[in-house]
């Protein structure tokens, strides 16, 4: 029995005897990390950007199994050092077992894609012995430390020495811009990263109370880009001094997938610009009224932050006549050359100012100031314009059109701006109105679809759009009254009780005077009708002019179709220089042109203006691609309709952006005219408008291109082609809009 133990024992030793030792337990030799590397029999590789998977050898550990005798090698308490990777999981989490040649495997999952050539992994190495004899178990174990162990990637991941080139300015004054241009460059190979492999560039502040990054028209503190790898960036500092600095943030993708970060800051200095003040002279009417008393007010600012300046600060403010055309005057009536004001509250002083002789009218302004370091004295000169009475311009903005499902009807929303806040608190008078178009003759297949139909129908009342004649004039005939005259139009066609007048501005006659509308009073003649109210003149000629009514006669459905203002009466209340007003109209409207006229006061002190718009709903829709296969000409009648409601766009000129492919000729032509044939096309001939019929139809000719074939001359062996047949032609269209019914 102890010969049995012994034998077991011996034989233990003479296999430990065989092994090498455990590394760590010898002397360390001078090995460099790039030796080492290179030597290294453990390795990994990439299974996912995210994944790897290796096998690390420990040493040269033979393991004995029999009945007898068992000896085991295990690796625990193990440790990867992946550098700047971060692990999410390892498999093994505590301990393994070595394989017979002394390997073990392992597999580490990181938060993100990270790419690495060499891992280092450290450990304890743990032996255990045990011996049976006898029916008794003898357990003996060992413990020593290894590595760090380097275990290289089998393929190694490579990108260049990427890093930012930068332009920037070191230093900036508060409230001031500037510009940072960078480019992302691989400076191993000297070329510039391709824009396709940067998945990300973060621009970031680091101080947003200090520095903004200009986007379009917003600052922000952080702008993100993606595929850019240069490009220039506008920073803007703010009102504080201090230091800051602009952060460069990359993320860049190779081939294989993986991700490298780069980034760069580039420090700035913002420093303080002292407030500059400057002279702000207002007169909201931009000119002197003769005779009459008008405002000036004197401003000082900041340059910077356009905020007044202390009232403290001012010493004196003098504003003087530089020439007879105005003067300043008291609130008595004195008239002066020059005035002074040494008491100032809130950096403004008001001054009155007369009108004394027509021109221009020139002042100077003189500020003092004290407790400035930069400035003491601020000087200004301005001109203004004498003249009999103010331009006061009326402007107006289309915002857009809704449609309401609801009612079926189409919303256009206006804004009307003035000039002037002279005005605020007034009552506007809009008007709006159609050339006069009251009978179905106008959308008669023979007269809607000809140019004549624009400038010869007798019942569409509108001068000087195309001519150049401006046939129409007015004239005072009493107290209230004026007398409209032109030659052209038998206006006792007109309906008194209904029709408007509005005179719209040209290049000869623009005066807000009598710009706008008129109210209708009495028909004298074929050529003169008499108007309720009165202008600044005994006679007014060469007037461009529109005749009609917020009415229409819809053929298609046999009735009147009304436009409608969302106050019936037409009458609104100005308020901030500016009326927001609503147009009304049913869907037959679409296309059809209006005026619009907005007037304040009648006689006298009458101010007005007048606009033409084409009402055009909302989006339209056609067909969008029509294909003509092997025919000389094919005809398709498509309908142009509202998307959102599904109506046909309904007599109206219409246009639309068409492409051809493989075709000869493409056109369209009412859906009353047949398709032109080849020959005729060749010969010339008009084609007709783009118009759509009562149903919103038009007829699109389409012509495919020929298709030849070639063939040889068996005596000359020359080439030539012979016609074969049409091939398959194909039109696409986008984008059909509205377009204006009458010439302007």
């Amino acid at each position: 029995m102890f010969q049995e133990l012994l034998t077991s024992i011996a034989l233990l030793l003479s296999a430990l005897s065989q092994d090498q030792p455990v590394q760590g337990s010898q002397q360390p030799q001078q090995v460099t990390q790039s030796q080492q590397i290179q030597e290294s029999r453990s390795t990994y590789r990439y299974i996912t950007p995210t994944t790897v998977a290796g096998r690390v050898f420990v040493g040269s550990y033979r393991s004995i199994d029999t009945d007898t005798v068992k000896r085991i090698y295990r690796v625990r308490s193990l440790h990867f050092d992946t550098g700047h990777c971060i692990i999410a999981s390892q498999t093994p989490e505590k301990e393994t077992t070595l394989d017979p040649e002394g390997y073990f495997s392992f597999r580490l999952n990181f938060t993100d894609p990270c790419p690495t050539d060499v891992i280092y992994v450290s450990g304890e190495l743990v032996m255990e012995n045990k011996v049976v004899a006898n029916g008794q178990t003898f357990v003996t174990q060992s413990v020593s430390k290894f590595g760090p162990k380097p275990v290289v990637n089998q393929e190694p991941i490579h990108f260049g020495n990427v890093d930012f080139i930068v332009e920037a300015p070191r230093q900036l004054y508060t409230n001031t811009r500037g510009e940072l241009r960078f480019l992302l460059m691989d400076q191993t190979s000297k070329v510039q990263v391709d824009p396709q492999n940067v998945e990300e560039l973060v621009i970031k502040s680091s101080n947003a109370l200090l520095l903004k990054i200009v986007d379009g028209e917003q600052l922000v503190s952080k702008k993100r880009l993606s595929n850019v790898s240069d490009g220039r960036v506008t920073i803007q500092a703010l009102g504080k001094d201090g230091q800051a600095a602009i952060l460069l943030l990359a993320k860049i993708k190779n081939e294989e997938g993986f991700v490298q970060k780069v980034s760069k800051s580039i420090p700035l200095t913002i420093l303080y610009k002292p407030q500059e003040y400057m002279i702000e002279v207002e007169n909201e009417d931009q000119a002197i009224i003769l005779g009459q008393t008008n405002h000036i007010t004197v401003k000082v600012l900041g340059s910077e932050d356009l905020h007044p300046l202390s009232s403290e600060k001012i010493v004196r403010i003098t504003i003087r006549s530089l020439n007879d055309r105005a003067k300043l005057v008291d609130l008595h009536g004195n008239v002066y050359d020059e005035m002074s004001v040494e008491e100032v509250e809130n950096g403004s002083v008001d001054f009155l100012v007369r009108g004394e002789e027509l021109g221009t009218a020139e002042f100077e302004v003189e500020v003092l100031l004290q407790g400035l370091p930069n400035q003491d004295r601020l000087v200004k000169r301005i001109t203004y314009p004498v003249t009999r009475r103010l331009n006061n311009t009326i402007t107006l903005e289309y915002v857009g059109t809704d449609y309401n499902k609801t009612s079926g009807f189409f919303i256009d929303t206006y804004t009307i701006k003035l000039r002037s806040s002279r005005f605020d608190g007034s009552t506007m008078k809009l008007t709006i109105l159609n050339p006069k178009v009251d009978t179905d003759w106008y959308y008669q297949e023979g007269n809607f679809f000809t140019f004549e139909s624009l400038r010869e129908n007798p019942f569409v009342y509108f001068d000087g759009f195309r001519d150049g004649s401006f046939s129409g004039s007015l004239e005072q005939v009493g107290e209230d009254l004026l007398k409209f005259s032109t030659s052209k139009f038998d206006l006792e066609w007109l309906e008194t009780y209904r029709d408007k007048l509005i005179i719209i501005p040209n290049g000869a006659s623009q005066d807000p005077n009598y710009l706008g509308g008129w109210t209708i009073t009495s028909i004298l003649n074929n050529h003169e009708i008499l108007l309720q109210g009165s202008i600044e003149a005994d006679r007014v000629e060469q007037l461009t002019f529109v005749i009609g009514n917020e009415s229409r006669w819809d053929p298609k459905e046999e009735t009147i179709s009304n436009i409608v203002l969302d106050h019936p009466n037409g009458l609104y209340t100005i308020r901030n220089r500016q009326v927001r007003f609503q147009i009304i109209y049913p869907k037959f409207f679409g296309g059809k042109d209006i005026f619009i006229n907005a007037s304040i006061g009648n006689g006298r002190v009458r101010v007005g203006n007048s606009f033409k718009r084409t009402l055009t709903g909302t989006k339209l829709d056609m067909p969008g691609s029509i294909t003509c296969k092997k025919a000389p000409v094919c005809a398709y009648d498509l309908k142009i309709v509202y998307t959102d409601a599904n109506y046909g766009l309904s007599y109206s000129n219409f246009g639309v952006t068409c492409d051809g492919d493989q075709v000869s000729y493409f056109y369209f032509t009412p859906t009353n005219t047949r398709c032109r044939t080849r020959r005729e096309l060749e010969y010339g001939g008009s084609i007709n408008l783009q118009k759509t019929n009562g149903w919103g139809f038009v007829r699109l000719c389409i012509y495919p291109a020929p298709v030849y074939e070639e063939k040889t001359d068996p005596d000359t062996n020359q080439t030539y082609q012979v016609f074969k047949e049409y091939g398959t032609g194909r039109v696409s269209c986008k984008n059909p809009a509205v377009a204006v019914e009458f010439p302007y």
